[in-house]
């Protein structure tokens, strides 16, 4: 029996063969084949419609506004639907105790479901915004006449198919790629930590949404600091100038709008002054407003030459934003490698 005993001690140990990259690529093909191929089969047909559209101003509108809200809307339906229940589920279904228990780390595990999901996203959303900026430059070029507010030098363009406007700037690809991959690492994130899919995919929708908002309306007018236009007061029909045939190189972002008194304070316009009404009627309001203190308009506006600069401060904002996200995301699942 002791002959037995050292026998089976020092019998040679054989490791196992780790589990290769290649096998983890294939896993979350496996894993992920289907909503993979549901989102190549909606953007192709979203692409379509979009390049339909593009190619004939007669075409219905309403599959131009149509588009023009799903494109804006589908990179947070890939945060929510995507990225929120690929970790959240693997807590809810407790499979996570089994996928890191096997030869892999975290961290080749989340790079394996990046290198196969990342790729995909990418091209798909390069498709869509090269369609997207097709459309938005044609709604421009046949939309010339557009309300505006024209004071020297600048014209104010309101229209969201100029080049700042919502969706003219945000057609840009490599903007199309960057919201999408940041809302896929934020749904990861918030699936880890949340780890139950209903909630993961509320709390991401939210979350997405407030980034985007506070971005577009509160952070990107201010990436530099505005240029201030001060002009005198001029009687309304002076001022609102129905633009035919507009140049876009000449539309601004307006930032801000107001009067200022004489030594430069900002005020008010007098309600007092106002009358509703407009024609020769308009000068008497200006003389009113001048002999209550308000001798200047005032504009801070953002020109179009800085549409590059501001293309590229967004990306980076976002870029910046995914990588701290996934970095925090690495961390989180170390922490609960066995939890």
């Amino acid at each position: 029996m002791t002959a037995a005993t050292v026998s089976s001690v020092s019998a040679p140990v054989t490791d196992r063969a780790g589990v290769s990259f290649s096998n983890l690529l294939w896993v979350t093909w496996r894993q992920h084949r289907l909503a993979i191929v549901v989102t190549v089969i909606c953007v192709a047909a979203l692409s379509g419609l979009l390049y339909w559209d593009s190619t004939d101003v007669a075409h219905s509108n309403s599959a131009t506004l149509l588009a023009m809200m799903v494109v804006p809307a589908a990179a947070g339906l890939i945060a929510m639907f995507w990225g929120a229940p690929l970790f959240a589920r693997e807590y809810e279904d407790h499979t996570n105790l089994l996928v890191f228990s096997q030869d892999v780390s975290v961290t080749r595990w989340l790079l394996g479901k990046i290198a196969v999901l990342v790729p995909i996203l990418i091209v798909l959303w390069a498709v869509l915004g090269t369609e997207d900026g097709i459309l938005a430059r044609r709604d421009w070029s046949h939309y010339p006449s557009i309300e505006s507010t024209a004071y020297a030098p600048v014209t104010f363009i309101m229209s969201p198919f100029a080049p700042f406007g919502t969706v003219g700037f945000e057609s840009w690809i490599p903007l199309q790629i960057a919201y999408v991959l940041f809302g896929f690492a934020l749904g990861l994130l918030i699936g880890a930590i949340a780890r139950r899919t209903t909630l993961a995919i509320g709390v991401t929708l939210a979350a997405f949404a407030a980034v985007r908002v506070l971005v577009t309306i509160v952070a990107r007018p201010y990436f530099l600091t505005p240029i201030r236009y001060v002009g005198p007061l001029l009687a309304s029909s002076g001022i609102i100038d129905a633009v035919s045939h507009q140049n876009p190189n000449t539309a601004v972002l307006q930032v801000n709008s107001g009067y200022l008194d004489g030594a430069g304070n900002s005020v008010s316009f007098p309600d007092t002054c106002y009358t509703g009404q407009s024609g020769e009627n308009e000068a008497a309001v200006n003389a009113c407003a001048q002999q209550h203190g308000v001798v200047h308009t005032l504009d801070d506006y953002q020109p179009v030459s800085r549409l590059t600069a501001f293309h590229f401060i967004e990306l980076s904002g976002y870029l910046v934003l995914t990588a701290a996200v996934l970095i925090a995301l690495g961390l989180l699942l170390r922490t609960r490698r066995n939890g």
